[in-house]
């Protein structure tokens, strides 16, 4: 995840903590959300979705299709069109919507949460991770504390691990620093924990 605007938060916690990552009670998000599919629907619907990729959308992507004018931009733009025609399906961690409590650009942060309550096919709750981190037999946190010491952001690391445990097709971002640009040590350290490896790309690369 780039640090696209300063004073990213996860609701009052610094990220040094890392329980903070797996509380059981949900912030509250804007929009509606009551037909959000969860979790435990995510293995039905790609059963049902046969060749359909399901994708984690890192925040950076949607903050530059919406806010830049670049080519980057237009590549971000293409991969959400995909997604809202539904050629692409997205999954979206309940976790990555809590960074834009913080953002003080209102218009950008309303335009970033009403694209992903709009479009996500799957809302991933912090229950649903530690019901699916406790169904692999994960130690979550020893796998998060080993990917930062690889110098992976604690914030991409969790989108890591995610993206892992329900077998996404990939993780799309930007982030070449932290996330794309390490993509075999990540996957060294997921299978070392025997879990599997994931594909971390450019939204042009879906």
């Amino acid at each position: 995840m780039a640090p696209l605007i300063a004073g990213w938060t996860i609701w009052g916690c610094g990220y040094g903590n890392m329980s903070a990552l797996f509380n059981k009670t949900d912030p509250p998000i804007s929009g509606e959300k009551k037909n959000w599919p969860n979790g435990r629907r995510l293995k039905k619907m790609v059963i049902k979705g046969g060749q359909k990729k399901i994708v984690l959308v890192d925040l950076d992507v949607v903050t530059v299709a919406f806010w830049d004018k670049s080519e980057n931009a237009d590549k971000g733009r293409s991969l959400l069109g995909q997604i809202a025609r539904g050629e692409v399906a997205m999954a979206t961690p309940h976790y990555l919507l809590s960074h834009l409590e913080k953002w003080r650009h209102i218009t950008l942060k309303e335009k970033i949460e009403n694209y992903y309550l709009k479009n996500s096919r799957v809302m991933l709750t912090n229950e649903d991770v530690d019901e699916r981190v406790a169904k692999v037999g994960l130690d979550d946190k020893k796998l998060l504390r080993e990917l930062q010491a690889h110098g992976i952001k604690e914030e991409d690391a969790f989108l890591v691990m995610v993206s892992s445990i329900f077998s996404l097709d990939c993780l799309v971002t930007f982030n070449r620093v932290h996330l794309r640009k390490n993509e075999n040590t990540i996957n060294e350290v997921l299978q070392k924990y025997g879990i599997q490896p994931i594909r971390i790309v450019g939204p042009e690369q879906v």
